[in-house]
């Protein structure tokens, strides 16, 4: 079976159980039940498996690891989407945390 593939930033992240203000508020407002994202609706319509590997926040550094990290087992016949994010993050160093 194929699988689509999704990576980028927040634009392309699924709707999770985060902590996050913004999500709490928003899963209250909507009594709990949040909307289906757009990969989530993209890969029903397909009627194909999602792995969706974006992370909020995310640099095109950032994107391009997680696909070079993932890029060894996604298979022919796979659809890959990449939502770059735009130019102006980049990746910092942390010399405390590595």
């Amino acid at each position: 079976m194929s699988t689509l593939w999704v990576f980028g930033d927040s634009f392309s992240h699924i709707h999770d159980n985060s902590l996050e203000r913004r999500y709490k508020l928003y899963r209250e407002y909507r009594k709990g039940i949040l909307p289906k994202t757009w990969s989530e609706l993209l890969s029903s319509k397909l009627k194909i498996k999602l792995r969706n590997c974006a992370n909020r926040g995310s640099s095109k550094y950032d994107i391009f690891q997680w696909f070079c990290d993932y890029s060894q087992i996604i298979q022919p016949g796979d659809i890959v989407i990449i939502g770059w994010s735009f130019k102006e993050r980049f990746r910092l160093v942390n010399h405390n945390t590595g």
